[in-house]
């Protein structure tokens, strides 16, 4: 069973602002089949204001939380639906660009997304039944990008599919 959470526009879901932060809003879902429910849900990622000058990338932090009703195989993934594909995500305001993206690693060097690209994506073959398990969301943009422009950037949206 799938389940997607698109997540979009500033009031319904995780959409990533940059001037001085970028944040994801929280958003639920439900999905549920015969034997085994799952509810998700996402916390903020709130970026400090980002300086092209700086010499180190810009890190933050969000989590994905999920609890489901039995012990089965479970997959999360973050597609790529707004700018950018691959190994990058993009943030946009007007014609300027900052790049982004999302990790499983602290380190920012293993990609979460769907498996293509190079990217990868979140599994367990036994997660715990009727438990919260909580899953960090690394966030980073890189150093020196002094193209661009000061401003809010946004990318459209980021899909968090639940496999199970």
């Amino acid at each position: 069973m799938h389940t997607t959470i698109k997540l979009r526009a500033r009031k319904l879901a995780w959409t990533l602002l940059v001037g001085f932060a970028i944040v994801l809003t929280p958003q639920f879902g439900l999905a549920a089949s015969k034997s085994n429910r799952c509810s998700v849900q996402v916390s903020p990622i709130i970026f400090p204001s980002y300086n092209p000058l700086k010499p180190s990338d810009t890190r933050a932090r969000g989590t994905i939380t999920f609890n489901c009703t039995q012990s089965s195989p479970i997959k999360v993934l973050l597609r790529y639906s707004g700018e950018g594909s691959g190994a990058t995500r993009n943030m946009m305001t007007g014609a300027s660009q900052l790049r982004y993206n999302l990790f499983l690693d602290a380190a920012c060097q293993v990609v979460w997304g769907d498996g293509t690209g190079g990217s990868q994506f979140y599994s367990n073959p036994s997660p715990p039944a009727n438990v919260n398990v909580t899953l960090p969301v690394y966030a980073g943009i890189p150093a020196r990008q002094t193209k661009a422009t000061t401003g809010v950037h946004k990318d459209a949206a980021i899909a968090v599919t639940i496999i199970y």
